[in-house]
């Protein structure tokens, strides 16, 4: 199986919640990939928990 991405941007979900687990906020994150949005991002954090 792979690894989820994030709507096709092939921005993996795992990524995403490791750089809020070192530290990073939402703001940062979508400052430094601009092809990320905000709900993108919660939608991560949402996948994490179900996962």
């Amino acid at each position: 199986m792979g690894r989820a991405i994030i709507r096709g941007l092939r921005f993996v979900v795992l990524d995403v919640i490791e750089m809020l687990e070192s530290g990073m906020n939402k703001k940062d994150i979508v400052s430094q990939h601009p092809s990320l949005e905000m709900l993108d991002i919660e939608a991560c954090i949402l996948f994490a928990k179900k996962n």
